[in-house]
């Protein structure tokens, strides 16, 4: 007797448990679509500029498009990788963004860190002309190289 008892406990547990599983992945769904969706933007935000790789000298560099919205400064995420150079420069002095227009955009900022053989940040400029169809953006200097990362707009 006391076997079927605890068999007929155990099957109400589990029975019970897959039916509060399955109405939390129900919320959980909803939930995540809305999320799904935003990330979605974000991606193909990110895909029409995408993110680029070069290898400069004994250094890779990656830059991604963080914001290139009209009227709002223009924002890159930098990641520099080397086992061989070290990675201290002024990157408001080295880097700046030229647009179609032929206009020049000076580095305003570097939220990043300083030195070492790894190392990422964000790298700002002032707001781009609103004709602007293309950008390039330029880092000059690094291990004895230029590197040029085109964006269409």
């Amino acid at each position: 007797m006391n076997s079927r008892v605890l068999v007929v406990g155990l099957i109400s547990v589990i029975v019970f448990g897959v039916f509060l599983f399955k109405g939390a992945r129900g919320d959980d769904r909803s939930v995540q679509g809305v999320e799904t969706q935003a990330l979605v933007n974000d991606i193909e935000t990110i895909d029409v500029l995408g993110s680029q790789t070069k290898s400069v000298g004994a250094v890779e560099v990656e830059v991604t498009p963080l914001s290139m919205k009209s009227g709002s400064n223009v924002v890159f995420d930098v990641s520099l990788n080397t086992h061989s150079v070290e990675l201290d420069y002024d990157y408001t002095e080295i880097a700046y963004l030229e647009d179609n227009l032929g206009n020049k955009y000076k580095a305003v900022e570097w939220t990043g860190e300083k030195g070492g053989h790894h190392l990422g940040g964000s790298l700002s400029f002032d707001a781009l002309e609103q004709k602007s169809t293309s950008v390039v953006l330029t880092i000059s200097g690094i291990d004895g190289q230029d590197a040029a990362f085109e964006w269409k707009l």
